[in-house]
């Protein structure tokens, strides 16, 4: 637009990551959008909920099935955990004990809100969406319009009134809230409850060389597997 134009006009995003217009034309009926149902959180905690992070450690890695090669899907940056301690503090072990994957590293990326009672959760989200501006979109343009670089897909499953989520880590026999609504199960692919990080662990970190060796007898140098 010249000098002296008028407020921009609303932007979209396609999956290329180009920029288009919308029509200027006016539907007769435009189509309305269908509502969410409202999560119950009957079995959440009153108050804000506290944010936990499951993300392998070094030592998750080293002791994996493929050893320091699994940290190749894990592209954590010194940079970005130098500048982010904070997230150390919210962080939980990889551990997955249930079915049996506790030395398969993930790459799936699970969102889920959990209460005092972990067997049902409000919503559970499985994507391929990590947590990045490219994923997630950032505001541009004075906060106008939303540029989505990496386009995602998931499966959103919300609790309410025509459905009720129970984790599958826990048996069919397990503690369940009383519902006349369709139960489905859930398999979120970690154990609960979470497991902290301990005092000496830390954070696996995929461009730092490690020299302990891992599952595989080998070393991590320069972003490779390499024999010792």
């Amino acid at each position: 637009a010249g000098a002296g134009a008028g407020p921009a006009e609303p932007t979209h995003t396609s999956p290329q990551g180009m920029k288009h217009r919308p029509s200027s034309g006016k539907e007769e009926n435009p189509p309305q959008a269908t509502p969410l149902p409202r999560p119950s959180l009957s079995s959440t905690t009153a108050g804000p909920p506290t944010l936990k992070i499951v993300y392998p450690t070094l030592t998750n890695v080293r002791e994996s099935l493929e050893g320091y090669a699994a940290g190749g899907a894990l592209p954590n940056p010194s940079s970005n955990y130098e500048s982010q301690q904070y997230i150390k503090r919210d962080s939980h072990r990889w551990v997955a004990n249930w079915c049996g994957r506790s030395r398969a590293m993930p790459h799936i990326k699970t969102y889920t809100r959990l209460g005092d009672n972990q067997n049902e959760p409000a919503f559970v989200l499985l994507t391929s969406a990590n947590m990045s501006k490219a994923a997630w979109g950032a505001l541009e343009k004075g906060a106008s319009q939303l540029f989505i670089r990496s386009y995602e897909i998931g499966v959103l499953m919300v609790a309410g009134q025509n459905c009720h989520l129970q984790c599958m880590q826990f048996s069919d026999t397990g503690p369940a809230t009383h519902t006349p609504a369709p139960l489905l199960r859930v398999p979120l692919p970690y154990d609960l409850p979470l497991t902290p990080y301990g005092p000496e662990e830390d954070m696996w970190v995929w461009d730092r060389n490690y020299t302990m060796l891992d599952s595989h007898g080998c070393v991590w140098r320069d972003g490779a597997q390499v024999p010792a």
